[in-house]
């Protein structure tokens, strides 16, 4: 079904309605070690992102960053905002078979950054 402001009303009206005013949601602040055990948890052998930041790098540096990454990350939770960069990806298309010049014939590869992962 395709999403159209119509169906996103209804989603928001059930929601809404099923909605327990004494339950409350909410996300923990995440720490730095929690930011650095992710960092070097990433496969070095990730492809490199837009950003031409490649994992290993990321993981060297990850004490050097993680503080930074740690505010980012919070800050985003809190406000309820992803930073619209770390949702670009390099979109490359790969050819599945048949003809060459039909572009049904390709699917997408998204390559997203290693850090927003």
């Amino acid at each position: 079904m395709p999403i159209s402001a119509f169906n996103i009303d209804r989603l928001i009206n059930f929601v809404k309605s099923r909605k327990d005013p004494s339950i409350t949601f909410t996300i923990p602040s995440i720490t730095k070690p929690q930011v650095i055990a992710s960092l070097l948890k990433i496969s070095p052998n990730k492809a490199v992102g837009i950003d031409k930041i490649s994992a290993r790098l990321l993981r060297i540096a990850a004490p050097a960053i993680a503080s930074s990454l740690t505010r980012i990350i919070n800050f985003s939770f809190e406000s309820g905002v992803f930073p619209k960069r770390w949702k670009l990806a390099k979109i490359t298309p790969l050819f599945k078979a048949g003809d060459e010049d039909d572009v049904s014939n390709y699917s997408q590869y998204q390559c997203l950054q290693s850090y927003p992962k």
